[in-house]
């Protein structure tokens, strides 16, 4: 992963390989990890609409 430095400082290329680095481990081998920091996936998607359907997230229409 590059980060290009102009667009970012490090504190938030920090959480970018933080929040990286969380999914990677989390899936790969399957650890228990705390999510203090960590720029989740889940509470995004859900305040937009979408579900979690067996790792694919599916736009529910109301």
């Amino acid at each position: 992963m590059d980060v290009l430095h102009a667009i970012t400082d490090g504190t938030g290329a920090y959480e970018v390989i933080r929040t990286f680095l969380y999914y990677y481990v989390t899936e790969r081998y399957g650890a228990e990890l705390t999510k203090d920091g960590v720029r989740l996936l889940e509470p995004f998607m859900k305040r937009n609409g979408f579900r979690n359907r067996g790792g694919w997230w599916i736009r529910i229409e109301v």
